[in-house]
């Protein structure tokens, strides 16, 4: 059990470094949804089956947080599958109602609102999902040994510190840089 605990408190620490940009360390991501160019070569169904299994893996699409990466650790980790398949559910269920964010968009207008309006929130969830990262770390700290705990709180406040200062500075990126005119 230390063991697996273990592999939760290293991947949640390197996953808050990553998202902290501790050091300018920061883990790999895709910069894509799916891959477009399977629109050229294979008939709608086959290309709606990839799009449909790029999307539910989860890291085979736009990846913004090492928390994705973090959660197939927690999962491959897990004490029983069915606690690895709910966190995996939990995963699609939060990603997936994103979705209901397009719902009113009608106009190029409306969807230039909604990317400014995603950009402008995107400090805050990084900030929600340090916080986050840092409950998983000590969850497994406190599971390996109580004076891990504290170490790990330290860590961990100081990691999510820095994730809220980061969150109230000024949004920088154009929506144009998400190919949206």
């Amino acid at each position: 059990m230390a063991s697996r605990a273990g592999a939760v408190l290293v991947a949640a620490i390197v996953a808050l470094a990553s998202d902290g940009r501790v050091v300018g360390f920061a883990l790999p991501i895709h910069r894509r949804q799916v891959n477009e160019r399977w629109l050229d070569h294979y008939r709608p169904w086959v290309y709606g089956l990839g799009f449909g299994w790029q999307v539910g893996t989860g890291v085979a699409t736009y990846i913004t947080t090492a928390a994705t990466y973090l959660l197939v650790v927690v999962g491959v980790v897990a004490v029983s599958p069915a606690s690895a398949v709910l966190a995996g559910m939990t995963f699609g269920f939060v990603r997936g109602i994103a979705v209901f964010l397009t719902r009113d968009v009608r106009t190029s207008a409306a969807l230039h609102r909604l990317h400014r309006r995603v950009q402008q929130l995107e400090p805050r969830s990084r900030h929600g999902v340090a916080l986050v990262e840092c409950v998983v770390a000590l969850v497994a700290a406190a599971t390996i040994a109580p004076w891990l705990l504290g170490v790990t709180a330290m860590v961990g406040a100081a990691a999510w510190c820095t994730s809220a200062a980061r969150a109230h500075r000024p949004v920088t990126v154009s929506i144009i840089d998400y190919g949206v005119r």
